[in-house]
């Protein structure tokens, strides 16, 4: 129903937005948009979730937690989204040549945006927000520094490239996880010790388990590619042997920590693990990846209403986007069997 309602909408807006602009217009609008788009901006979803439910939960648990101001919260979701826009950019210029045969993510791969140029780009946004975060807090900008070193140059760049080996992927997954929850909890909360620990647990436990099933639709090319992701280590079924088994854990210590947002979302998660178990497909794990993060922004949604405002203009225009530059219906919570 939600989604019904949700798409009604998006009709309505077509109709009367950018879709009536001329072509020649239309088509510079969307030749501009490469450079937003180039970022992953749909990526940005569960880098969100994942720190306001940390922010969420310092506010619950913490015993130092204290209000943050509106600018100063606005710079640093702006700055933190920056940042999550130039790991993204660093992956996509390293890995062009395998997203070019997992057949995505072409904007570099295709050159609409050439290398080089992707690389100017990407040092222009790290200047900036390297500025800006100097100028608002030390800290922040040593937050931004380590996020982007790990997750981007870490993650993505020889010769660490902890993505392309399965031990490397799944602790790149655990830290990150824990780093993003810990990037909200402590704009909210002076300390935290083990309590964050105790809190942060069944979060990062779900986010490794969606992270590992996000190898299985690319483990072809990434086979081609000589890359020894974990679903190319341990193959589709015992991939998702494992990640049902982090969601399970996910459960118990929500249950644990009596946390109601982890522990409902996980449930509702639940029959869609279940289903990829019985079915063994790519499909069925696509599904449990695009919903099992959407349960948890829906959660945040309630909680930090601006945050619904920024997904429903963000994936608004992203729909507009990719169906005016390449035909194609995204973002979409659809796999290709239904």
């Amino acid at each position: 129903m939600f989604i019904k309602a949700l798409n009604s909408i998006l009709n309505i807006l077509k109709r009367v937005t950018l879709v009536s602009l001329p072509p020649m217009i239309k088509s510079r609008i969307l030749k501009l948009l490469d450079y937003l788009f180039v970022l992953r901006p749909t990526l940005f979803f569960p880098g969100w979730t994942i720190a306001l439910v940390g922010a969420y939960a310092a506010k619950r648990f913490s015993d130092s937690w204290e209000p943050l101001g509106l600018w100063f919260g606005f710079i640093v979701f702006v700055l933190y989204t920056l940042t999550m826009g130039a790991v993204y950019l660093i992956n996509n210029i390293i890995d062009r040549h395998n997203d070019a045969a997992n057949n995505k993510v072409f904007l570099i791969s295709d050159e609409y945006i050439p290398p080089r140029r992707a690389m100017l780009y990407l040092t222009g946004i790290l200047a900036l927000v390297s500025i800006l975060a100097l100028l608002v807090s030390v800290n922040l900008f040593w937050w931004f520094a380590g996020m982007f070193l790990f997750m981007g140059v870490a993650y993505s760049v020889r010769p660490f490239s902890l993505k392309d080996r399965p031990v490397g992927g799944v602790f790149t997954s655990f830290v990150s996880g824990f780093g993003l929850f810990g990037f909200g909890w402590y704009l909210y909360a002076q300390s935290g010790g083990l309590q964050f620990w105790w809190y942060a647990l069944p979060y990062v436990l779900a986010w490794v388990s969606i992270s590992m099933l996000t190898t299985i639709p690319d483990s072809y090319g990434d086979a081609l590619d000589e890359k020894e992701t974990i679903a190319v280590a341990l193959g589709l079924s015992k991939t998702q042997d494992y990640s049902f088994i982090l969601l399970g854990l996910a459960l118990i210590f929500s249950l644990l920590t009596w946390d109601w947002v982890i522990g409902i979302t996980g449930l509702l998660a639940l029959p869609l693990y279940t289903l990829m178990w019985r079915e063994r497909s790519i499909q069925s794990t696509l599904r449990v990846i695009r919903w099992g993060v959407s349960f948890l922004s829906f959660a945040m949604f309630f909680v930090f209403p601006a945050y619904f405002v920024a997904c429903f203009v963000l994936f608004f225009l992203a729909r507009w986007y990719y169906r005016g530059r390449f035909n194609l219906l995204y973002p979409t919570w659809r796999t290709k069997s239904e």
